[in-house]
């Protein structure tokens, strides 16, 4: 990592702007620019669950969470810097999405498994009451989620 003095965006409230040193790194065969893809694709899964842990766990500030507006305006920024960077920020939403969607909250993907997981222990479905309440719970976490995006979002906008 290389460490950039602050007054630019992003500072992360620390005052300095932490950057991944960048380097090229080329495949001359198929199937080493797969394993590189591969690799790669599962360095990225693991940041975004460090994220998520730090968020949770308060050690990043909620602040960093964004939203659609923000997602626009990343992408559109790099969409005029090439191709190649706008490809890498659309793969690193998809991979968050995925995530996300595989977390144990009851109303996404993640929380469907962690039902059927609980039925197969149980050895017969939860009552539809139950079920209910998770599936209530989940969105309330989901639309608190979306609203902390937007409202970051919008704040931002202001800035």
């Amino acid at each position: 990592f290389k460490i950039v003095p602050a007054g630019r965006a992003n500072t992360l409230e620390l005052g300095y702007l932490f950057e991944p040193a960048r380097e090229l790194v080329k495949e001359d065969s198929f199937f080493g620019a797969i394993s590189l893809g591969w690799k790669q694709t599962i360095r990225n899964i693991r940041e975004v669950l460090l994220t998520i842990r730090g968020l949770v766990t308060t050690r990043l500030s909620h602040k960093l969470v964004g939203g659609p507006i923000a997602i626009a305006q990343v992408t559109y920024g790099l969409f005029e810097q090439g191709w190649a960077k706008y490809l890498l920020v659309l793969a690193m939403i998809s991979i968050n999405l995925a995530i996300l969607n595989l977390l144990p909250i009851p109303i996404l993907d993640g929380g469907q498994i962690l039902i059927l997981i609980a039925e197969k222990i149980r050895g017969k479905p939860l009552p539809d009451a139950v079920i209910g309440y998770m599936q209530m719970a989940g969105l309330v976490m989901i639309l608190g989620l979306f609203a902390l995006a937007f409202t970051n979002d919008i704040s931002n906008l202001f800035r």
